[in-house]
């Protein structure tokens, strides 16, 4: 993907797994195919089309930064898939003052995206104390590799932005404004669980980049229907119409 969005075709693509050892510096001492190695790296090799000297080193840094958005997505996909299932036991046991059909429809819908539905590729969180939108310093996948959000004041945003921010729904949908260098080259997905006070105030948020799963896509809504009366004996699937509403990922 990172070769073929950097307008080269790739006519030759193998990979292996090799046991490997290294030096200090990082240099490759040794390279081994036993199962049993302690230290394992997938090596690919690429045949792609000739590339300019003077080109290289910007292809170089492209390949280098794809890279280190797939290694911070694989290292934090667990801690992630963790945050999720903590928020989802969150929500199973609050006492909010919100619609109990909400908060239902807001649990299934989340413990559908459990069960690999959604590809996970970051994971922030946002306060809204004193009239001022913080970043929280808890940050996963390829959001920590981003830079820490601004603070804003939250009086002085765009009415429609105040209004979106602080509706009182458990659940609100946006896209990002980056393109995605993992799994797919698009406009990745954004999920943000908001977070109340015992008045039923929002205070903040907890959110999710990353997205559907291609191959759900054409049969999503009938999928999450079919999941969430599982939980309800009816449901107007109202998160969910918020969701398919967004562009695909």
């Amino acid at each position: 993907m990172a070769l073929s969005h950097h307008g080269l075709i790739t006519h030759q693509l193998n990979n292996v797994v090799f046991g490997v050892d290294r030096a200090a510096n990082g240099a490759v001492e040794k390279l081994t195919l036993a199962h049993n190695h302690p230290s394992k790296e997938l090596f690919i090799y690429a045949e792609i089309d000739r590339v300019n000297t003077e080109d290289l080193d910007e292809l170089k840094r492209h390949l280098q930064e794809t890279t280190a958005d797939l290694e911070v997505v694989v290292t934090d996909f667990q801690p992630m898939k963790d945050q999720l299932q903590e928020i989802i036991g969150e929500l199973t046991q609050a006492q909010l003052p919100l619609p109990t059909q909400e908060l239902e429809e807001a649990v299934a819908f989340l413990e559908w995206f459990a069960k690999l539905n959604f590809t996970f590729l970051g994971y922030r969180e946002f306060t809204y104390t004193d009239d001022t939108i913080r970043q929280s310093p808890h940050v996963l996948g390829v959001l920590r590799k981003r830079a820490r959000a601004s603070e804003r004041k939250l009086s002085q945003q765009p009415a429609t932005t105040q209004a979106f921010l602080l509706a009182p729904t458990v659940l609100s949908f946006s896209k990002s404004g980056t393109k995605s260098r993992v799994h797919r080259h698009a406009y990745p997905d954004y999920v943000g669980i908001k977070k109340f006070d015992s008045a039923g105030n929002v205070i903040g948020e907890k959110g999710f980049s990353g997205c559907i799963r291609h191959a759900f896509m054409s049969r999503a809504l009938a999928a999450f229907r079919s999941y969430a009366a599982k939980s309800r004996a009816s449901s107007k699937d109202q998160i969910w119409t918020r969701m398919v509403s967004m562009a695909k990922c």
